[in-house]
Parts: C-alpha cells; sequence; structure tokens
C-alpha cells in the first residue's frame, strides 16, 4: 500500500463567495501504511512524514 498527498496548495477569494486555487505538490510515499491509532481527523491540517517522492 501506499499514500499519496497533494499539498502546498495556494487559494484565493474569487470575489463572489467561493476559491480559486493554484500550484500543489503531488506527494508518493510508495512504502507507508497505516499503523493501528496513526491516523487521526482533523478539519484542515495534518502533518506529513518526511521522505515523500515528488510526483
Amino acid at each position: 500500500m501506499g499514500s499519496v498527498s497533494l499539498d502546498e496548495i495556494r487559494y484565493a477569494d474569487d470575489g463572489v463567495g467561493g476559491y480559486v486555487t493554484s500550484g500543489g505538490a503531488r506527494r508518493l510515499w510508495r512504502d507507508w501504511h497505516a499503523a493501528e491509532g496513526q491516523l487521526r481527523a482533523t478539519r484542515f491540517r495534518y502533518t506529513l512524514p518526511a521522505g515523500a517522492e515528488t510526483i
């Protein structure tokens, strides 16, 4: 199993009640496995581990 993340996304107010996004870095951890209790729900933030491959 692995994990893919899209982070470093920029956003701006679109002036009509929404947002416009741009940028982002796609990252892949090929050998990542979720350990019991490792994942926790958060609202907007999750600290990613070092060692990602930029894809």
